[in-house]
């Protein structure tokens, strides 16, 4: 855990992450219910998937962009 004792108290540490998303294999209803009906699909076809997989040119862009 991180202490941030207010907005403008000098930055002493810095996490950095590298973030890659998949799919549910079987979303949870639970999970969708922010979501309007119409936005969700009950034929999933990256059902279990993650990003790189689904959508392999998108995922070449975005880790060129992420290396600049």
């Amino acid at each position: 855990m991180i202490f941030v004792e207010n907005e403008f108290a000098p930055l002493k540490t810095v996490v950095l992450a590298q973030s890659e998303f998949g799919y549910p294999k079987e979303p949870r209803p639970e999970d969708l219910r922010f979501l309007n009906p119409a936005a969700v699909l009950e034929n999933f076809e990256n059902k279990g998937k993650d990003y790189a997989e689904a959508f392999p040119e998108l995922q070449k862009q975005w880790e060129k962009e992420r290396r600049i």
